[in-house]
């Protein structure tokens, strides 16, 4: 059992909130310095930290958190041990040590039982961890192998499509390990964008080759976040569900 619950390290929480619940998630956890929301399939937490620690990183919840950061970091990558003894659960992030500045690839923490509240997540929004890699066929091969299932690949292997019990992956070729919180969405996507501008977030749509996408200005000022209309047309993919 996998749940997509990516990090959001960010200097603007409310805005990154305000973004949140207009697109239909719901607040499930809300702690001093962090909060957690749910989504139809899959979660996003934020992280309150200053401007010079403005990050995303892609974490799972899961129930052997340590036999799957382990088999995901075999082989060339490392562990690291996080939060042990401290009264939170222990995290287990993986680093890749290639990197002249490691980063932290993904980590996984034990599956949390939360409450959710009476009002319901919009059932039509997915969460999609992405991270980019200069290397999509390994990145790939090792979230296959703790168990995500491949959904699609680009025929060209510049993008890697997973889905987990909670949620999406999505590996993207890059100059650089990174990670980026995305969306899809199988409703109506034009309505959403109609819901997003009443509640004050500006969406962009945009028609690509495969399928419609907003674009909404990062909280923190990185590079837009995309929710992308669930993908029909699959010239130049392959899929593998």
């Amino acid at each position: 059992m996998f749940s997509v619950n990516p990090i959001a390290f960010t200097a603007n929480v409310s805005e990154w909130e305000r973004i949140l619940l207009a697109l239909g998630m719901v607040r499930v956890e809300d702690s001093p310095g962090w909060k957690v929301y749910k989504s139809a399939f899959g979660m996003i937490s934020l992280h309150d930290s200053p401007v010079s620690e403005v990050r995303e990183e892609a974490w799972f919840e899961t129930v052997d958190p340590q036999a799957s950061a382990e088999q995901f970091a075999h082989p060339n990558f490392s562990v690291v041990v996080r939060n042990q003894g401290d009264g939170n659960p222990a995290e287990w992030a993986v680093y890749s040590d290639s990197a002249a500045e490691p980063e932290v690839v993904t980590g996984f923490v034990e599956l949390q039982q939360r409450e959710l509240p009476a009002q319901q997540p919009d059932g039509h929004l997915l969460v999609q961890t992405l991270i980019y890699t200069p290397d999509v066929s390994d990145i790939a091969g090792r979230f296959e192998r703790i168990g995500l299932q491949p959904q699609v690949k680009s025929d060209r292997g510049a993008w890697f499509g997973f889905s987990s019990e909670d949620g999406l992956v999505g590996v993207h070729i890059g100059d650089r390990i990174a990670a980026r919180i995305g969306f899809e969405y199988t409703g109506d996507i034009e309505a959403l964008q109609q819901r997003l501008a009443a509640a004050g977030v500006k969406a962009k749509l945009i028609d690509e080759a495969y399928a419609n996408t907003l674009r909404i200005a990062h909280p923190d000022g990185g590079e837009e976040i995309w929710v992308m209309e669930t993908q029909t047309d699959y010239y130049g993919y392959t899929k593998l569900d």
